[in-house]
């Protein structure tokens, strides 16, 4: 059966993957179906074969187990002992560089800190849903039991012998038996294919495959080069803009986007020629419960219907990161399980400024041209904000976009664009002559800090008693008190309250950024 067969059967394969785990080079029939029975066994408390409550005490198990190792893994990190965690504790206590303790204190509190308040406590922990997405796992009871061929509710040792049997007999193609090392690389292919529909399944992944005459395009820049005023998901993500003109001609188009960074497409020209656009992103809306165990993207579409756009969760999509697995074939295997068909073109980019579809020609903006700044911004900032994102400020509607998150305007703007309307507003005060300070003091109130400062966005911010603490997140960016602002080795300090470096000044036309 061919790959295009099981995405028109909607996700189907000739052979269930819970019994394609015990398939393997020279195993012999008798041992296949002793190890294919095994599972049910174990679970089969009285012997009548497995049924909903044999599968539901297992559950029970394997939750308080899970439950256990949550709470070891919590309790490592917990040094003082009042059953909750933040980054400093993380960082006071880890051994080694700075940088690694950073990244695992970041790991663990996105992870357990279910409120968003900077504190993981044990309760938390306790109630955390592991995602499932992409693991491999063992041979489950709910699995067996959604074998059952007579729907009557349990499965028998018997139902599942003659279930194995043929299963084996499928992939036996010379019927002697043994499976030959050519039929096991055919069983991988196949158990490929099964654990790419089981993935695409849990994450809601049904889409309407490309009409016959479609040109089929998959496209995956890492961001866009100008920023948003308007964010999807969160004013805690920053979103840039790409903008997106369609040729003329008559071909249709089917379009699927993905892009790591949260990104608006902005489109216009002969926008009838567009039959779908599927549109996801590795930055997200994270969903920690158990109802919603995946993360949607954060992502939107200006200039189409509708009904023309899919919003994607990030999980569905394959990753176009690596050029060696598109060379090699690989995310076109996992489209042609979700599409039916192999794109006519795979391509990825680095962040992007404008694209021009079928063609596929893109453009990036210069830094050279530097747009102005925008009345109410501080122009040396912004000068600094286009090193980074030369596409400058967009300005668009928040409601033209359709998205699948909430779509807001920023109350503060993202990165140096933020810093760059708050020092102009006189929210914030620029320390310093030479830019690569990269220190600002807080004057008045704002509202929240703004989005995407880390790596080398990051900042210190000194903020005097009497200014409340801003919502938001800081990134790799740090707070320091006046006291500490004054330092000499204030950069240290900031290092310490768990930011990286702060980054040493970026060179423009042979200078620093002066005042």
């Amino acid at each position: 059966m061919s790959s295009a067969t099981l995405a028109q059967d909607g996700f189907t394969t000739p052979v269930s993957e819970v019994l394609l785990d015990q398939m393997r080079n020279n195993v012999h029939l008798e041992e296949y179906i002793a190890n294919a029975l095994r599972p049910l066994r174990s679970m089969d408390k009285d012997g009548d074969g497995l049924t909903k409550a044999d599968v539901e005490q297992q559950e029970a198990v394997a939750k308080a187990n899970e439950r256990a190792r949550l709470a070891q893994q919590f309790l490592r990190m917990d040094f003082n002992g009042d059953l909750k965690v933040d980054r400093a504790e993380i960082l006071k206590f880890t051994p080694g560089e700075k940088e690694v303790a950073a990244r695992v204190a970041d790991r663990f509190i996105d992870q357990y800190d279910q409120d968003n308040d900077g504190t993981a406590t044990l309760e938390e922990a306790l109630t955390y849903t592991t995602p499932s997405y992409g693991r491999r796992r063992s041979t489950g009871g709910a699995d067996l039991l959604a074998l059952d061929p007579n729907g009557d509710g349990r499965i028998t040792p018997a139902e599942l012998k003659g279930l194995a049997e043929a299963a084996f007999d499928y992939f036996d193609s010379d019927g002697n038996g043994t499976l030959s090392r050519e039929e096991a690389l055919a069983i991988q292919e196949e158990r490929r294919l099964a654990e790419e529909v089981r993935k695409r399944r849990e994450a809601g992944c049904f889409f309407r495959p490309p009409s016959a005459g479609a040109r089929f395009i998959a496209y995956a820049p890492y961001g866009g080069q100008t920023i948003s005023n308007v964010f999807v998901g969160s004013p805690d993500i920053e979103t840039s803009i790409v903008d997106m003109t369609i040729e003329a001609g008559k071909e249709p188009l089917y379009l699927v986007f993905t892009s790591y960074d949260s990104v608006i497409w902005r489109f216009k020209g002969a926008t009838d020629r567009v039959e779908r656009v599927i549109a996801a992103s590795f930055k997200s809306v994270h969903r920690r419960d158990s109802r919603t165990p995946h993360s949607t993207s954060a992502v939107g579409i200006i200039g189409l219907q509708k009904n023309k756009v899919r919003i994607a969760n990030r999980d569905c999509i394959p990753d176009f990161a690596d050029q060696r697995e598109i060379d090699a074939g690989v995310p076109q295997q996992a489209m042609v399980a979700l599409f039916g068909r192999e794109p006519d073109v795979i391509k990825r980019e680095n962040p992007i400024g404008t694209l021009s579809l079928p063609s596929i020609k893109f453009s990036r903006f210069s830094r050279k041209e530097k747009p102005e700044p925008l009345e109410g911004f501080d122009p040396v900032i912004w000068e600094d904000a286009i090193h980074f994102h030369p596409g400058g400020l967009a300005i668009i509607d928040e409601s033209t976009v359709i998205a699948a998150e909430p779509v807001g305007e920023y109350e503060v703007l993202p990165n140096k664009f933020g810093l760059s309307n708050l020092v102009a507003s006189g929210h914030l005060k620029f320390e310093g002559e030479a830019f690569h300070s990269r220190k600002f003091t807080l004057l008045k109130p704002i509202a929240r800090w703004p989005a995407g400062m880390g790596g080398a966005l990051s900042t210190a911010f000194v903020k005097p008693e009497g200014i409340p603490t801003p919502d938001g997140r800081l990134g790799h960016s740090c707070v320091l008190s006046e006291e500490d602002g004054a330092k000499a080795n204030w950069e240290r300090l900031c290092r310490e309250k768990g930011s990286v470096s702060i980054p040493s000044a970026v060179d423009i036309e042979r200078g620093s950024l002066k005042r």
